[in-house]
């Protein structure tokens, strides 16, 4: 008889035990890329649609506040305008969450861009 001295069972259970632990390790790796991912997707997204947002109001002569409306969701703006400097104010919107605001400052003349906070 081969399994006389119990060789079997105890290699039987630390295989399992070993696949058990890959199987966990793995699926938790997963998660982890995943959620990150979903992250940096949402930031992706705010953050080109504020800058496009900011292009087309540099486009615009005399802008007053208002909103841009996307898919993705909502960009509001304020502009306050001085007499060299023109300051915007966007704030981005989902269904789910409001981020914080962006500052914007840009000289009227040559449209350049002189804060972004």
């Amino acid at each position: 008889m081969i399994n006389e001295k119990g060789y079997i069972l105890p290699m039987a259970m630390m295989l399992s035990i070993a696949i058990l632990l890959f199987s966990v390790a793995a699926s938790a790796i997963f998660v982890s890329r995943y959620s990150y991912l979903d992250v940096m997707e949402d930031g992706y997204k705010r953050e080109s649609l504020i800058l496009y947002s900011a292009h087309k109001l540099l486009k615009e002569e005399n802008s007053v506040d208002g909103t841009f409306t996307y898919p993705a969701g909502v960009v509001r703006y304020e502009v306050k305008k001085e007499d060299q400097v023109t300051t915007l104010i966007l704030s981005f919107e989902t269904d789910n969450k409001s981020y914080e605001p962006v500052l914007v400052k840009y000289e009227n003349a040559t449209k350049e861009i002189l804060v972004w906070e």
